[in-house]
């Protein structure tokens, strides 16, 4: 009996990992892989310092992951810029004040469970009471929109670092995941969609993959015809 029990939760933890893939719960979907597996990931407190000697200190630690992603992320600027020919081709977008019904768009196209930047506010919040949230941020959105002039907290961010492959007592293998500010980002977004259908019709056909959805349209061609199809993946060192 006890055996015939663990089979039938397994069947439905594993019945429940398909329905999360599908739906795109992520947090179901981790839990329940970690559950199937069995396995805790233990992940070591200390880091190497630059000369390979390892950190004992809670405060050199800090010290020691903040350098290492302030030396990554604020990179010289190249001795030789890129020069390109020619004038860009200047496109229309809308100037006129943000209106509610673009901080709606905005908050209806957010995921839920994402965590909030140093200001707490989650999109799950905003997404509470669309409407309410809007006529919130209207007013924010405009006089930054005007003045050009972003708050402080949206120039802050929480650095948080997840592991990558190899030995994780050495910084490199560490990927740092920034925080923002979830208004902020809103801002961004708004701005995003007052320019993406105008820059979507200068794109050029080899640029073809940088209109949303069109990527997926190819794979599903691909996998209707049974045909071929290549892809070229660019792998940085540093990615963030």
């Amino acid at each position: 009996m006890p055996s015939m029990k663990v089979k039938g939760q397994t069947r439905k933890e594993a019945f429940d990992l398909t329905r999360s893939m599908t739906s795109s719960r992520h947090q179901t979907l981790l839990k329940i892989t970690r559950d199937l597996t069995r396995t805790n990931s233990i992940q070591p407190s200390t880091v190497k310092d630059e000369h390979g000697k390892l950190i004992t200190k809670l405060e050199d630690h800090y010290k020691r992951c903040a350098n290492h992603f302030r030396t990554i992320l604020n990179r010289p600027d190249p001795e030789r810029p890129e020069y390109i020919e020619g004038k860009g081709k200047e496109i229309e977008i809308k100037k006129g004040p943000i209106t509610c019904l673009e901080i709606e768009k905005a908050i209806a196209k957010s995921k839920n469970n994402r965590a909030p930047g140093e200001d707490r506010i989650t999109t799950d919040m905003l997404k509470a009471d669309p409407s309410m949230s809007a006529k919130c941020l209207v007013g924010l959105f405009n006089k930054v929109w005007t003045e050009e002039k972003v708050p402080d907290a949206w120039k802050k961010g929480i650095l948080i670092k997840l592991p990558k492959k190899g030995d994780l007592s050495q910084c490199n293998n560490w990927r740092g995941i920034n925080l923002l500010s979830v208004p902020g980002n809103k801002f961004c977004r708004v701005i995003l969609y007052r320019i993406k259908s105008n820059v979507d019709k200068a794109l050029r056909e080899e640029q073809e993959g940088f209109h949303e959805g069109n990527l997926g349209h190819s794979h599903k061609q691909s996998i209707e015809w049974t045909s071929s199809i290549y892809v070229n993946f660019v792998g940085f060192e540093k990615g963030f």
